[in-house]
């Protein structure tokens, strides 16, 4: 065996820890074998195992390129010792690979370590175990995109499975109209309305189910004889809303050529901003799509308390939890002074008629929302009634909805009725919407009968203002 060259220095186990890092972050190919005995043999060795002469240059300089992480980190930290005026030993002495920091030095941070940092912070931030109290749309848009961010979710709710339809979601037309619900809400809802119509296309795509959306537009109607009660609500539509949304008044002619089943009409106006979505198939789509993600649901299982870390089951068991969401609706009382207004649907099944948008007839006593669905279904609805009866739909309801919807829209004489729907909508004194938030917890309540509008801006903007450090960003 060949002997190491006399005057040649001998490596210490020190030393030799010393060699291999600063070999490497010289990109000396050959320097990782000098703290060898001998220094021919480890060479040979090397070379012996490879094929060809070229190869014993090109292994070395294959780990060193600059796709590589451990050089790309070695090329990073170079910069910035000498973008501060530092040599490569004094960046090895002062800490900046790795090494503890002493008092007596003040190395530079490496844009490395910030970014290694960064990513654990990051980390921190995600995989957190969630507790949702309620599964409606509230519930049901929170499970998603949590789990889409990677946090382990539990949603708990009495209704018996995921079709069961007992949440106020499920009874509604799945009119998103930002505009026409100026008439009494305020700028804050129109501005979470724009919002939401936004937001619905990403959180629906990725879904393993289709879920109707469409922005076409809806329309407001007034027969001969209201039209006085008519201009004043389209005024104050105008007053409150941004000048390139206000309603735009139709000739009888536009009317005809954008729906040509609507007839009976005297005075027309356009809301061109204004979209739709088929609430039934999304409420079973959002569950759908949590499919393959970390949540749980509970189903059958009624939540009686949610404070902070912590939800009470109607059993006692009290599981915990990172941070906990109460979006209970009216299951919140007493913990909010939430009431419940009444809300009626009917569904015809009408085939042949032909509806492109969703119309609003305005009347002085009530308003009458038509909606198409598809399989030429069409729904027919009172905006809200100060009530919490959930007996079944009255005969004067009934006759009142149906007489408005065929009013415009006369192919609806054959139509047949295959449900009529009631339900409760969680709302406040106020009517508006209200987020709590303290460390540990969110209360989400008193959407009223702005549900499907708002939900999606008031969910972003409750992630964002988390005080546990919740991120909601969706992973790649």
């Amino acid at each position: 065996m060949a002997k190491r060259p006399r005057g040649q220095a001998v490596f210490s186990a020190s030393n030799s820890d010393e060699a291999l890092p600063r070999a490497r972050f010289k990109f000396r190919c050959y320097g990782p074998f000098n703290p060898a005995y001998d220094l021919g043999t480890a060479r040979n060795f090397h070379n012996g195992a490879l094929l060809k002469e070229p190869h014993t240059v090109a292994h070395f300089r294959s780990v060193c390129s600059s796709t590589c992480s451990l050089i790309k980190t070695n090329q990073e930290m170079r910069e910035d010792t000498t973008a501060n005026g530092l040599s490569d030993n004094e960046a090895l002495a002062g800490g900046t690979w790795g090494r503890p920091l002493t008092p007596a030095s003040k190395p530079v941070r490496s844009k490395f370590e910030a970014s290694r940092n960064k990513a654990k912070a990051e980390r921190s931030k995600s995989g957190m175990h969630i507790g949702i109290a309620g599964a409606g749309l509230l519930g049901r848009l929170l499970a998603l995109q949590l789990g889409r961010s990677g946090h382990h979710v539990d949603v708990f709710d009495p209704a018996t499975d995921a079709q069961t339809r007992g949440a106020a979601g499920w009874t509604a037309a799945g009119m998103l109209s930002p505009v026409a619900e100026l008439e009494c809400a305020d700028e804050g809802v129109f501005a979470l309305g724009v919002r939401s119509v936004a937001l619905w296309p990403r959180i629906l795509s990725g879904l393993p189910d289709a879920v109707d959306f469409h922005q076409r537009g809806s329309l407001l109607l007034a027969h001969r004889g209201d039209d006085g009660a008519a201009r004043r609500t389209v005024e104050l539509l105008r007053r409150k809303a941004p000048p390139d949304r206000a309603p735009k008044a139709l000739a009888p002619a536009e009317l005809r050529a954008l729906e040509p089943a609507v007839q009976g009409a005297a005075h027309a106006w356009l809301l061109e901003h204004e979209a739709q979505i088929d609430c039934v198939q999304a409420m079973l789509a959002l569950v759908a799509g949590t499919a393959q993600l970390p949540v749980r649901w509970h189903w059958q299982t009624r939540v009686d308390g949610v404070t902070s870390g912590k939800l009470t089951l109607a059993d006692g068991a009290t599981p915990h939890f990172d941070h906990a969401f109460d979006v209970r609706g009216t299951g919140a009382r007493p913990d909010l002074s939430v009431r419940g207004v009444r809300g009626e649907i009917i569904t015809l099944h009408a085939p042949g008629v032909m509806l492109q948008r969703p119309l609003r007839l305005l009347h002085p006593r009530h308003r009458v929302y038509i909606v198409p669905r598809a399989g030429d279904r069409i729904m027919v609805g009172a905006s809200e009634i100060e009530s919490e009866d959930r007996s079944p739909i009255s005969l004067r309801s009934t006759v009142e909805l149906l007489a408005a919807a065929h009013s415009v829209l006369p192919e609806l004489a054959e139509a047949r009725i295959v449900l009529a729907d009631v339900n409760l909508r969680p709302a406040l004194p106020d009517n508006l919407p209200i987020t709590e938030q303290t460390d540990g917890l969110t209360r989400i309540n008193g959407l009223f009968r702005h549900g499907w509008l708002i939900a999606p801006a008031l969910i972003e903007d409750a992630l964002a203002g988390s005080t546990s450090g919740i991120s909601a960003a969706q992973k790649a």
